[in-house]
């Protein structure tokens, strides 16, 4: 199982896992969405994977990842 560490502001957000993979690359995401329950938006956003880390820039970009996480 992964093991994620995140830390995050409301423009920027720092994830690091350690699991079997590596990435590298970037992942724009342009729209603007809304999460399941509490209807709460974010985006665009900009995500830049470097070996174990994801550093991510735009609109609440932390709300990307699930609202398990960030309750």
């Amino acid at each position: 199982m992964s093991r994620w560490l995140i830390k995050h502001g409301d423009w920027w957000m720092l994830q690091e896992c350690f699991s079997a993979g590596l990435s590298y690359g970037v992942h724009i995401d342009w729209h603007r969405r809304v999460t399941g329950d509490h209807k709460q938006s974010y985006g665009p956003y900009v995500d830049i994977h470097y070996k174990v880390w994801i550093l991510s820039f735009g609109r609440y970009p932390y709300r990307s990842i699930g609202e398990d996480c960030y309750r």
